[in-house]
Protein backbone atom coordinates (compact mmCIF):
# COMPACT_ATOMS: atom_id res chain seq x y z
CA UNK A 1 0.00 0.00 0.00
CA UNK A 2 2.76 2.48 1.20
CA UNK A 3 4.51 1.76 -2.39
CA UNK A 4 1.57 2.38 -4.22
CA UNK A 5 0.90 5.95 -2.82
CA UNK A 6 4.68 6.35 -3.04
CA UNK A 7 4.49 5.59 -6.64
CA UNK A 8 1.46 7.67 -7.32
CA UNK A 9 2.96 10.85 -5.76
CA UNK A 10 6.34 10.43 -7.70
CA UNK A 11 4.05 10.03 -10.95
CA UNK A 12 2.14 13.34 -10.16
CA UNK A 13 5.10 15.42 -9.19
CA UNK A 14 6.77 14.21 -12.61
CA UNK A 15 3.84 15.60 -13.98
CA UNK A 16 3.29 18.81 -12.19
CA UNK A 17 7.46 19.67 -13.51
CA UNK A 18 6.26 18.22 -17.01
CA UNK A 19 3.54 21.22 -17.46
CA UNK A 20 4.98 24.20 -15.41
CA UNK A 21 5.42 27.75 -16.67
CA UNK A 22 8.02 29.99 -17.27
CA UNK A 23 7.74 33.50 -16.02
CA UNK A 24 9.47 36.55 -16.53
CA UNK A 25 9.77 39.27 -14.00
CA UNK A 26 11.97 42.42 -12.81
CA UNK A 27 13.16 42.93 -9.99
CA UNK A 28 13.67 46.44 -8.00
CA UNK A 29 16.82 46.97 -9.77
CA UNK A 30 15.58 46.46 -12.88
CA UNK A 31 17.71 42.93 -13.35
CA UNK A 32 14.92 40.34 -15.37
CA UNK A 33 14.35 37.39 -13.51
CA UNK A 34 13.16 33.78 -14.87
CA UNK A 35 11.33 31.45 -13.02
CA UNK A 36 8.74 28.73 -12.65
CA UNK A 37 7.73 30.78 -9.30
CA UNK A 38 7.23 34.05 -9.37
CA UNK A 39 6.52 36.13 -6.23
CA UNK A 40 3.96 38.26 -7.43
CA UNK A 41 1.82 36.35 -10.59
CA UNK A 42 -0.02 39.23 -11.29
CA UNK A 43 3.58 41.44 -11.86
CA UNK A 44 4.77 38.13 -13.75
CA UNK A 45 4.77 37.90 -17.51
CA UNK A 46 4.52 34.02 -18.79
CA UNK A 47 6.95 33.16 -21.58
CA UNK A 48 6.14 31.23 -24.29
CA UNK A 49 9.30 28.97 -24.74
CA UNK A 50 9.92 27.53 -28.22
CA UNK A 51 10.03 23.46 -29.06
CA UNK A 52 12.86 22.03 -27.69
CA UNK A 53 15.51 21.16 -30.60
CA UNK A 54 16.21 17.77 -30.86
CA UNK A 55 18.09 15.96 -33.24
CA UNK A 56 17.62 11.90 -33.96
CA UNK A 57 20.87 10.29 -32.73
CA UNK A 58 24.21 8.79 -35.05
CA UNK A 59 24.28 5.38 -35.68
CA UNK A 60 27.48 4.38 -34.00
CA UNK A 61 29.40 2.06 -36.30
CA UNK A 62 31.44 -0.34 -34.88
CA UNK A 63 34.86 -0.09 -34.55
CA UNK A 64 36.84 -2.69 -36.36
CA UNK A 65 38.84 -5.26 -33.77
CA UNK A 66 42.71 -4.64 -34.86
CA UNK A 67 44.01 -7.73 -37.11
CA UNK A 68 47.27 -9.01 -34.98
CA UNK A 69 49.43 -11.38 -37.22
CA UNK A 70 50.69 -13.87 -35.23
CA UNK A 71 54.51 -14.14 -36.19
CA UNK A 72 54.69 -17.86 -36.92
CA UNK A 73 56.51 -19.97 -34.51
CA UNK A 74 58.56 -22.86 -35.46
CA UNK A 75 57.98 -25.78 -31.93
CA UNK A 76 60.14 -28.26 -31.98
CA UNK A 77 58.05 -31.23 -29.94
CA UNK A 78 59.82 -34.21 -28.04
CA UNK A 79 58.32 -37.41 -26.99
CA UNK A 80 59.85 -38.23 -23.36
CA UNK A 81 57.81 -41.12 -21.91
CA UNK A 82 57.37 -43.91 -23.87
CA UNK A 83 60.53 -44.40 -25.30
CA UNK A 84 61.36 -45.55 -28.27
CA UNK A 85 60.66 -49.90 -27.74
CA UNK A 86 58.34 -49.25 -24.72
CA UNK A 87 56.30 -52.88 -24.22
CA UNK A 88 52.94 -51.65 -22.85
CA UNK A 89 51.78 -54.62 -20.55
CA UNK A 90 48.19 -56.55 -20.81
CA UNK A 91 46.14 -55.03 -18.34
CA UNK A 92 47.90 -51.61 -19.10
CA UNK A 93 44.90 -49.89 -21.00
CA UNK A 94 45.78 -46.01 -20.27
CA UNK A 95 49.39 -45.43 -21.78
CA UNK A 96 50.45 -41.96 -20.27
CA UNK A 97 52.28 -39.73 -22.82
CA UNK A 98 55.07 -36.94 -21.63
CA UNK A 99 56.08 -34.09 -23.93
CA UNK A 100 58.51 -31.51 -24.48
CA UNK A 101 57.51 -28.46 -25.95
CA UNK A 102 59.69 -25.16 -26.83
CA UNK A 103 58.43 -22.76 -26.78
CA UNK A 104 55.14 -22.99 -24.93
CA UNK A 105 52.08 -23.30 -26.78
CA UNK A 106 50.11 -19.83 -27.82
CA UNK A 107 46.30 -19.63 -27.38
CA UNK A 108 44.88 -21.10 -30.12
CA UNK A 109 47.40 -23.44 -30.70
CA UNK A 110 46.68 -27.80 -29.81
CA UNK A 111 48.28 -30.82 -29.55
CA UNK A 112 47.61 -33.66 -31.82
CA UNK A 113 48.83 -37.09 -31.58
CA UNK A 114 49.34 -39.41 -34.83
CA UNK A 115 49.37 -42.83 -34.38
CA UNK A 116 50.60 -44.61 -37.30
CA UNK A 117 50.12 -41.53 -39.60
CA UNK A 118 46.30 -41.03 -38.33
CA UNK A 119 45.20 -38.63 -35.87
CA UNK A 120 44.26 -40.25 -32.73
CA UNK A 121 42.07 -38.75 -29.89
CA UNK A 122 41.19 -35.38 -29.21
CA UNK A 123 42.95 -32.06 -29.28
CA UNK A 124 45.51 -31.87 -26.23
CA UNK A 125 46.69 -28.60 -24.57
CA UNK A 126 48.67 -30.09 -21.91
CA UNK A 127 52.14 -31.59 -22.27
CA UNK A 128 51.18 -34.25 -20.21
CA UNK A 129 48.24 -37.04 -21.47
CA UNK A 130 47.13 -40.19 -21.59
CA UNK A 131 45.91 -42.50 -24.43
CA UNK A 132 43.84 -44.83 -24.43
CA UNK A 133 41.85 -47.95 -26.27
CA UNK A 134 45.14 -48.65 -28.22
CA UNK A 135 44.82 -51.89 -29.99
CA UNK A 136 47.68 -54.32 -29.58
CA UNK A 137 50.54 -54.28 -31.92
CA UNK A 138 53.39 -52.69 -33.12
CA UNK A 139 52.51 -48.61 -33.19
CA UNK A 140 54.35 -45.45 -33.99
CA UNK A 141 53.19 -42.39 -31.85
CA UNK A 142 54.25 -38.80 -32.76
CA UNK A 143 53.44 -35.24 -31.67
CA UNK A 144 52.31 -32.27 -33.78
CA UNK A 145 51.51 -28.91 -32.44
CA UNK A 146 49.12 -26.95 -34.82
CA UNK A 147 48.04 -23.65 -35.01
CA UNK A 148 44.71 -22.22 -35.06
CA UNK A 149 44.06 -22.27 -38.98
CA UNK A 150 45.60 -25.97 -38.83
CA UNK A 151 49.00 -25.75 -40.11
CA UNK A 152 51.65 -27.70 -38.55
CA UNK A 153 54.13 -25.86 -36.72
CA UNK A 154 56.07 -28.72 -35.17
CA UNK A 155 56.55 -31.97 -34.65
CA UNK A 156 57.95 -34.76 -32.75
CA UNK A 157 60.27 -37.77 -34.18
CA UNK A 158 58.28 -41.03 -34.30
CA UNK A 159 58.66 -43.19 -31.00
CA UNK A 160 57.84 -47.31 -31.74
CA UNK A 161 55.90 -48.56 -28.67
CA UNK A 162 54.59 -52.09 -28.38
CA UNK A 163 51.26 -52.75 -26.92
CA UNK A 164 50.13 -56.09 -25.80
CA UNK A 165 47.01 -57.29 -25.31
CA UNK A 166 45.15 -60.82 -24.56
CA UNK A 167 43.91 -62.60 -27.69
CA UNK A 168 40.84 -64.92 -27.65
CA UNK A 169 42.33 -68.42 -30.02
CA UNK A 170 39.71 -68.76 -32.47
CA UNK A 171 38.36 -72.29 -33.11
CA UNK A 172 39.87 -73.94 -35.77
CA UNK A 173 36.93 -75.15 -38.92
CA UNK A 174 36.58 -78.92 -38.88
Amino acid sequence: MKITCAVLLFLSLIGMTATAEIYKTVDEQGNTVYTDNPKDKDKADPVDLPDINTQPPVSAQPRPLPTVKKAPVNYQVRINNPQEGTQVPMGQYEIPVSLSINPQLRNGDHIRILLNGQAFGQEFYSTNLVLREVYRGEHSLRAVVINSSGEVMGRSNAVTIYVQRNSVPRKSAR
